[in-house]
């Protein structure tokens, strides 16, 4: 598979980095904040930035990240995201393996094979896609005002993608000491009773918190696959076909003024998104993770 930052090498107006195997987004730094463990007598705390704000290579955090699909070009309400032929457009791969791909690895801090409940705030807009076999947060109700102002619960625990249409997979995995599995968890999911309603030309606006269970001293995996390396733009309420201008995207929810980081994947945004660098409203994906809480979990 050709990583993001592979395959900008072959762009002449992106400013060109050191190829690696797994990188982290250049997001604004953690927020610090304390979060207390529950342990016998109160013994033993941890604080966000002991448990997530471990730097990595390219001095990125887990508390302060970002998943995002940037735009090279616009094609009718679409966002081109691969510049040249669409990579992995074998059908026999995974759906999550399709298209183009791009992973960010965290190291955790704390106890080594201790585990923590850890509380993120995900706010973002992004597609919608339909997930199977795990746990919708929200349930497979419609919601009652998905485009609501401040975002949706769109989280999913476990299961896979429905092998349908080319929405978008952003994917958040949480490892052992052994680098094995111990759960994964999708940010954009939408009910599949509704048909294609929410599989279609739409962006919406996710607002909610989500409590993980991670292992101190393991990782925090984050995938992102875009199918046919078209991310539909941020163009507002409702399904277009058409393109819009930067001014009729939405902000991403409760955090009027956050921007986007100055690079993403080694890239600077303010060359890559061609939309309008890294002012709200974004174009055309952007999720802002952000660790709010956490504490030791409790005895099995």
């Amino acid at each position: 598979m050709k990583s993001l930052r592979l395959m900008l090498i072959a762009v002449p107006f992106i400013a060109a980095a050191a190829a690696c195997s797994q990188s982290t987004p250049n997001g604004m730094p953690g927020t610090g904040g304390a979060g207390v463990d529950s342990g016998a007598g109160g013994s033993t705390a941890i604080t966000i930035d002991t448990l997530t704000g471990m730097p990595n290579a390219m001095g990125d955090k887990l508390s302060d990240s970002w998943m995002m699909f940037p735009c090279f070009t616009q094609q009718a309400q679409d966002c081109i995201t691969f510049v040249g032929a669409c990579p992995n457009q074998n059908a026999a791969l995974a759906f999550e393996q399709q298209g183009l791909t791009m992973d960010q690895s965290f190291d955790l801090g704390g106890t080594p094979g201790t585990m923590y409940n850890m509380t993120i705030q995900v706010n973002g807009i992004t597609e919608a896609k339909y997930y199977t076999g795990g746990t919708r947060a929200a349930g497979e109700t419609a919601p009652p005002n998905p485009d609501l102002d401040t975002g949706i619960n769109t989280f999913y625990k476990g299961g896979t993608p429905v092998t349908v249409e080319n929405y978008n997979i952003y994917k958040i995995t949480t490892l052992d000491m052994s680098g094995q599995e111990m759960e994964h968890y999708y940010l954009n999911s939408m009910p599949m009773g509704a048909g294609t309603l929410y599989e279609n030309h739409n962006t919406f606006p996710e607002g909610y918190t989500a409590v993980i269970p991670v292992m101190g001293g393991a990782k925090v995996a984050y995938h992102q696959a875009d199918r046919n390396c078209h991310a539909v733009d941020n163009c507002g309420i409702g399904s277009r076909s058409t393109t819009c201008t930067p001014t009729a995207g939405r902000n991403i929810p409760n955090e009027p003024n956050v921007v986007i980081p100055s690079s993403f994947l080694g890239t600077p945004m303010s060359n890559f998104n061609l939309r309008n660098g890294n002012a709200q409203p974004f174009h055309a994906q952007a999720i802002h993770i952000t660790v709010t809480a956490v504490e030791m979990a409790a005895a099995p």
